[in-house]
């Protein structure tokens, strides 16, 4: 299983209260580190925390699957001029890169 078959597995795994919110970029993987980019202009890299540099689902998700130096989509946390303000915890490495399945860590939660 390869990530762009990731992306079509969840795509309709994905909330539409999310997917309607243009908060969304591409990033590429450099040294196994993560860099943001624009979902409209792939080649850019971008400040990840700033909402000028946002996009629709949609352009993520083609800019995703046209452009091969393209390793995943992302969605940008924070307030929102709608009121609304989004969090979350990123697993990164929590699929098995050969296979796709979870790692048990991933699915676990604790408190403490």
């Amino acid at each position: 299983m390869t990530p762009d078959t990731w992306l079509r597995v969840n795509h309709e795994g994905i909330p539409d209260l999310l997917k309607n919110e243009a908060a969304w970029l591409v990033w590429t993987l450099n040294a196994g580190k993560k860099e943001p980019r624009s979902a409209v202009i792939t080649e850019r890299r971008i400040d990840a925390t700033n909402p000028v540099n946002y996009a629709r689902f949609e352009d993520a998700c083609q800019a995703f699957i046209k452009n091969k130096h393209v390793d995943g989509i992302g969605f940008g946390l924070g307030p929102r001029t709608s009121g609304l303000h989004f969090s979350g915890i990123d697993l990164d490495d929590c699929r098995d890169p050969l296979t796709g399945a979870m790692e048990p860590w991933a699915l676990t939660s604790s408190s403490g």
